[in-house]
């Protein structure tokens, strides 16, 4: 039988320093700790409800938008002169699903088809609010460019050309090289000067468009209104 000795045997009796502190530690401050901790599990039980809220309530807006569609495609399907009456059942779609979606992609795309019915009922300057409202809710997002566009359109259609001006100029500088939509506004702004007579002005926004997106179809027919405008003589070659 080995022999322990009395010094070993002691020092292993003995708790650890360390061990020893936390211990002190622990059971001094033992009721904070333990209200830390319940306050982290409490917190994360909270945003997890909430993250989960969230979820099953965008899911639900996409559904509601998705409705929406459905049922502007068979408004669509109207004969022209129907239209008329069924539209205010169209909106009223929409607008309660902006009131109970506000501030979401659907509420978006809610009042985008809202302002495209009312362009189908050349309905242009409450088609041009409209759309401007979508792409004030869809600020930052690839929908405001469509959504400026839709509104520009609208304009010219109800007869203000310096809106639609102004609006296709905001596409341009503002969403360059990230829209598509921007060749299209840039030929438009060129186009609308043309009618308007400033040649000039018209020809540099044409050519600007061709420098700037080459391989657009809309660069070709910035390219056909340079050559006819130079056939023509009103600008030199």
């Amino acid at each position: 039988m080995k022999n322990v000795s009395p010094s070993r045997s002691q020092h292993e009796q003995q708790p650890e320093p360390v061990k020893e502190k936390l211990i002190a530690f622990l059971t001094r401050f033992r009721t904070p700790i333990l209200a830390t901790v319940a306050g982290i599990v409490i917190v994360t039980v909270v945003l997890v409800i909430v993250m989960s809220v969230q979820a099953s309530r965008a899911e639900a807006a996409l559904l509601a938008v998705e409705d929406l569609q459905d049922e502007y495609e068979q408004w669509m399907q109207l004969e022209e002169d129907e239209r008329s009456d069924a539209y205010s059942l169209l909106a009223d779609s929409a607008a309660s699903l902006i009131e109970e979606y506000p501030r979401t992609y659907a509420a978006v795309r809610a009042r985008i088809l809202d302002a495209r019915a009312l362009s189908e009922l050349e309905l242009w300057e409450a088609a041009s609010r409209r759309f401007l409202e979508a792409a004030d809710a869809s600020r930052g997002t690839y929908l405001e460019p469509v959504s400026l566009m839709g509104a520009a359109v609208a304009a010219e259609n109800a007869g203000d050309a310096d809106r639609a001006l102004a609006l296709h100029r905001r596409i341009a500088e503002d969403f360059a090289g990230e829209s598509a939509e921007v060749p299209r506004a840039m030929f438009s702004i060129g186009r609308i000067l043309e009618q308007r007579g400033d040649i000039a002005e018209a020809a540099e926004a044409y050519r600007r468009l061709v420098s700037s997106y080459p391989n657009s179809s809309w660069t070709n027919l910035a390219r056909n209104r340079i050559i006819s405008l130079t056939v023509e003589g009103r600008i030199g070659g």
